[in-house]
């Protein structure tokens, strides 16, 4: 056989290895676990609903999956404005902060309740 050959068989071999170990770490350590939030760029659990530090909703938009960091709720990257502002908001009993909906604990005030306040906007 030709050394070219073998060498780029070797090559070829080592590059396969050296992607499947790399991919294999990426999926075992999550690297999903963390995001930057879109308003406030503090570090926020990936699936959140609110930012913990500034308090703002975090939405994504339902057409290309971007974040919606505009209060109107238009889409900077795609220009899609269906997903606008819901029409009911939850705040704390005690400081009237938003809370998600199913908050048993204000993320302000630190006050725990058994059911945020609802106000139709």
């Amino acid at each position: 056989m030709n050394p070219a050959l073998i060498f780029g068989i070797i090559v070829l071999v080592a590059a396969i290895v050296a992607a499947w170990y790399l991919a294999r770490g990426t999926y075992k350590t999550g690297w999903k676990k963390e995001m930057a939030c879109p308003h406030c760029h503090e570090n926020i659990p990936h699936e959140s609903k609110f930012c913990p530090t500034c308090e703002k909703e975090i939405r994504k938009c339902k057409t290309c999956g971007s974040y919606i960091v505009e209060q109107d709720g238009a889409c900077e990257v795609c220009g899609s404005r269906h997903a606008g502002p819901k029409a009911v908001k939850y705040f704390c009993p005690k400081c009237e902060a938003p809370v998600p909906g199913n908050a048993k604990k204000c993320l302000k005030c630190k006050e725990q309740f058994w059911s945020p306040i609802v106000r139709n906007q």
